[in-house]
């Protein structure tokens, strides 16, 4: 009986063992994720692809492939790489060392060991002469494509053909401006009136409201977009322009100008934070704080230690000491008052 027992324990034993197998769902050797409804997976060393219902759509016979992009795939085949459609037609030809799409229609690719740029149609849209991938940026309603030769940057723009040589440490986009960086010194590039400023600025160049603070032999002070001194350097320092006001640094004070030059708020603040992230200013005179608006008008008299702007509701997390020495956490409006008092050691704005 014993001896049955024990048959009948190995039996279910490998009757598990074989269910299991059968249930095992992990058949393919590596798999992306589904992009345009389809995922590239492996199955004996090959890559093809899968639908959503795990139809094999395309047989495993690439030796490596990327994922869907716009209806297109690169793929690998005889040790070179092409691009082939969702019904497997072969829409660029094995032709390139690597293959990778970079955008909605073009594909960085490399031959004879450059790197170079094709559209979906397979034309050379960027020339085989980059040391590495090209990399491809959206700057406001142009598109540029940076290259690298000799171990320097520069791009080209895809609409208006505009060059800019390859001489440079780093090449740096943002919007329709891209910063040029060389030697430990910054330029730019205006895309829109092809403006080229060689890098000769000590600092990397921030332009919001159009302006952008350069320091000049020490003194800040701002240009334009085209390089054109605006507002000349006689601060000791600058901040960006938000809403038309910009925080300045003058002998050990602070007031704010505003795009023409003029002080609409005068230079005797400890300091003045700007309008990230509301309508108010926050001001320090004699190590006390208070709310400012746009015009400098002071909301209440300095009299907390520390505010902390963006907050919901006009609701402004506050701290200051009371009679007794003991610090006070509170929440107060925008003029000063006390709406919410708290027993915690530390508070922060409500989001």
């Amino acid at each position: 009986m014993k001896i049955l027992n024990k048959i009948l324990l190995i039996v279910l034993l490998i009757f598990c063992v074989v269910l299991s197998g059968c249930n095992n769902n992990n058949k393919y050797e590596e798999a992306s994720s589904f992009t345009d409804g389809l995922a590239a997976v492996k199955l004996r060393g090959l890559w093809g692809f899968i639908d959503t219902e795990e139809n094999l759509v395309i047989t495993p016979t690439y030796e490596e492939a990327h994922s869907f992009y716009n209806n297109i795939a690169p793929v690998k085949k005889d040790g070179f790489w092409g691009a082939i459609d969702k019904k497997n037609n072969v829409i660029i030809p094995f032709d390139y060392e690597e293959a990778t799409i970079e955008s909605d229609t073009l594909i960085s690719v490399k031959k004879n060991s450059k790197y170079g740029c094709i559209d979906f149609k397979n034309n050379i849209v960027v020339d085989f002469v980059s040391e590495t991938p090209i990399s491809l940026y959206n700057c406001g309603e142009e598109n540029i494509a940076i290259i690298t030769e000799n171990n320097y940057q520069g791009f080209i723009a895809l609409n208006t053909n505009l060059k800019v040589e390859p001489k440079y440490t780093a090449i740096m986009p943002n919007n329709s401006i891209v910063h040029l960086e060389s030697n430990g010194k910054f330029g730019f590039v205006n895309l829109e009136s092809k403006t080229i400023v060689e890098p000769k600025y000590s600092y990397y160049l921030s332009f919001n409201d159009d302006l952008a603070p350069v320091d000049i032999d020490g003194k800040f002070g701002y240009i334009n977009t085209k390089d054109k001194m605006i507002i000349k350097p006689i601060y000791d320092r600058a901040d960006l322009f938000i809403n038309g006001l910009a925080t300045v640094y003058l002998d050990g004070k602070t007031g704010c100008i505003d795009k023409n030059g003029d002080v609409v708020i005068p230079f005797k603040y400890d300091y003045i934070n700007s309008f990230w992230e509301s309508d108010v200013l926050l001001a320090s005179l004699d190590n006390k704080v208070a709310l400012m608006n746009a015009k400098g008008e002071l909301l209440f008299e300095p009299k907390f230690e520390h505010i902390e702007l963006g907050s919901e509701d006009d609701m402004f997390a506050a701290s200051y000491v009371d009679e007794d020495g003991n610090r006070k956490n509170v929440f107060i409006n925008k003029q000063g008052e006390i709406i919410l008092n708290t027993d915690y050691t530390e508070i922060y704005p409500f989001y």
